[in-house]
């Protein structure tokens, strides 16, 4: 009787790929039954793949300062005032940090914030805003962080903002009406009148904003859910502002629409 021997019938072969132009396929959706391409690779760590037949190892990274910890980043924004330090801001669990670009740490600038999944870091006239859903709209001047308030002379609790070259604050997706868009004053971002500068986007109430760009420095574009709008804002006058709707393709993810 022979004994069983647990062996491959065959020697493993090697096998070279030359061509890897269709990237990474680490993460199949349980439902994707797409076989990983013969191009493709389950792992390339700091691999350049621009050109087919060559696959060049690049430089890999180092982190900025010291490590904040696990905790995902919420918000990330460059903050240069005139006459000021220009500094990288970043929020990370509830908390404000900045880099001055040479320092070994991050330094905690603000605390208290509530965590959350995304909030918008945004300079605006030499002054930092802090939005986020959950707490009143926050701003830093340099030395100061300052609570905006929760009136309707104030900030509203917005998620997205922007400032545009017309010198308006735009923000929009609020927990009560994420369809509205609330403009500053013009040249005043920190000065609003939610009585009268609204502006809503869209039909449907629930359907919230999730994108805003300025597209040039009379308009801006917006999208929802289910939806994409054309926002005229050239005329002094925000109530006399008008908007188009530019297709029924809408974005789904927020702060994932950029102007290239």
């Amino acid at each position: 009787m022979s004994p069983f021997i647990d062996t491959l019938d065959d020697e493993l072969l090697a096998l070279r790929v030359k061509d890897m132009s269709a990237g990474q396929f680490s993460f199949q959706h349980p439902s994707d039954k797409i076989v990983i391409p013969p191009n493709a690779g389950t792992e390339l760590l700091d691999i350049d793949i621009s050109t087919i037949g060559r696959r060049k190892k690049r430089r890999g990274y180092t982190i900025v300062a010291d490590d904040v910890g696990s905790v995902k980043i919420a918000g990330l924004a460059p903050f240069n005032p005139t006459g000021g330090t220009r500094v990288l801001t970043m929020e990370s669990n509830g908390i404000v940090y900045t880099w001055n670009g040479v320092a070994s740490t991050w330094t905690s600038s603000k605390t208290g914030l509530t965590a959350a999944n995304q909030t918008e870091l945004i300079e605006a006239k030499n002054i930092l805003f802090r939005l986020g859903q959950t707490d009143d709209i926050w701003s830093f001047d340099r030395s100061t962080w300052t609570d905006e308030g929760n009136t309707n002379t104030d900030f509203p609790k917005a998620k997205m903002a922007i400032w545009t070259s017309t010198q308006r604050m735009l923000a929009c997706n609020t927990s009560a009406n994420p369809g509205f868009l609330y403009y500053s004053d013009a040249g005043d971002p920190q000065t609003y009148d939610r009585t009268t500068n609204i502006f809503k986007i869209g039909k449907n109430d629930a359907d919230g904003i999730t994108g805003i760009i300025e597209f040039t420095n009379q308009d801006v574009i917006l999208f929802t859910r289910e939806g994409m709008f054309f926002l005229d804002i050239s005329n002094t006058t925000g109530s006399s502002w008008t908007q188009t709707k530019i297709a029924d393709i809408g974005c789904v993810a927020f702060r994932t629409v950029k102007l290239l």
